[in-house]
Formats: C-alpha cells, sequence, structure tokens
C-alpha cells in the first residue's frame, strides 16, 4: 500500500507540474494533453517492465482465446446497466433541462443535491 501510495503521489504532482507549467508558458491545451498523455505511457512502460522482472511476463498478442467470451458475457450486462442507471439517474435534468432556462435548471440542481 506505501508503495502504491508514493506512486499516486509521485504521478499527481508530475501531472500538476505539467498542467501548471505549460499553462503558464504556452496556453497549449494540446500540449498539456500529449504530455500527460506521454506521463501515462511511461507509467504503462514502468509497470510492464515491474511485472516482467517481479511477477510474470505480459504478452499482448499472445491471449487465451477461450476468456473472451465469458469476459464479454460478463462486461457487456454490467456496461448496459451501468451505462443505464446513468441515464435514469440524470433523466429529470435532462427533462427539466429541456424545459427549464439555464439559471432555472442550476437552480434545481443545486436544490435537488440538498
Amino acid at each position: 500500500a506505501k508503495a502504491i501510495a508514493v506512486r499516486n503521489l509521485l504521478v499527481s504532482f508530475g501531472q500538476v507540474a505539467i498542467t501548471s507549467l505549460v499553462s503558464l508558458l504556452s496556453h497549449d491545451v494540446m500540449r498539456i494533453f500529449f504530455l500527460l498523455s506521454f506521463l501515462d505511457l511511461v507509467q504503462i512502460l514502468f509497470f510492464s517492465s515491474h511485472f516482467r522482472r517481479k511477477i510474470f511476463a505480459i504478452h499482448l498478442l499472445r491471449f487465451n482465446t477461450k476468456l473472451i467470451r465469458p469476459i464479454f458475457s460478463y462486461a457487456i450486462p454490467m456496461a448496459l446497466s451501468l451505462m443505464l442507471g446513468t441515464l435514469l439517474t440524470n433523466m429529470d435534468s435532462l427533462f427539466i433541462g429541456k424545459l427549464m432556462t439555464t439559471e432555472e435548471l442550476a437552480l434545481y440542481a443545486n436544490m435537488s443535491k440538498e
């Protein structure tokens, strides 16, 4: 747990540093996204090498094809349930947003949270 907390802290500092420096120097949003994506790629490469050395090697092109059907039979209903739950949770805001002004919708959204 300590190693994960330290890694998350370092990644968070890196993200804040990238966002702050690029915002101050160039105001280029695409550069921020590119550098944050590069930071994610560095993390993936680090974890890949760590797992290869300490635990097991990850081979993206060699996988067990017999597991595809059980994985999808579990994942697709979960994804549909999540999407339906999100849609139903926000349905009232969608209807009210269509019928009200922006200020009235903001008032409704704030009052519904209370």
